[in-house]
């Protein structure tokens, strides 16, 4: 006896919604859904009730279809992706790929403050060792005062519209 290696007995094999949900233990609504967002056509009946073949109703269910829109999900699901996707980000902030709002505010505004003592000091420098002229030194200085106040002002920007978005 030849032995089948394909595993083509379920080939042609119809199940209904009910069958489907008792075979993987999903519920019926997430079933439903994901046959219908499929446009799953059914292939015969099983008691009276459509059935559709097994091979495509479970790609229908396991097929990834992006980012779901939650205002098409019933609540018992809303509130599973929300739980999901809550666990994620803590994943991640424990992992250390993401950081609190406030550690990036703080890390930026030293990063900013050791920047601008160290610019501040280049027309001085200047002046010493090239022995610049005063005007020399002053447009420079002037330069650096201009970018230094515009770094600010951005900074500030992206600190109200930081602060916006968690309100």
């Amino acid at each position: 006896m030849k032995k089948d290696t394909n595993n083509t007995q379920l080939d042609g094999h119809l199940v209904s919604i009910r069958s489907l949900s008792a075979l993987t233990g999903l519920d019926r609504d997430t079933i439903r859904t994901s046959i219908s967002r499929a446009a799953l056509k059914p292939a015969g009946t099983l008691g009276g009730y459509p059935a559709y073949l097994l091979r495509d109703a479970l790609r229908a269910l396991f097929v990834r279809h992006g980012d779901v829109d939650p205002a098409t999900l019933t609540p018992h699901d809303r509130k599973a992706l929300a739980d999901a996707r809550l666990r994620e980000h803590t994943l991640h902030v424990k992992e250390g790929n993401y950081l609190p709002r406030e550690a990036v505010r703080n890390g930026c505004a030293v990063a900013y403050q050791m920047v601008s003592q160290a610019i501040q000091s280049i027309p001085d420098l200047c002046e010493r060792k090239t022995g610049a002229d005063v005007e020399t030194v002053e447009l420079i200085g002037k330069v650096i005062d201009n970018i230094s106040s515009d770094l600010a002002a951005q900074m500030e920007a992206l600190h109200r519209e930081s602060s916006q978005a968690t309100t």
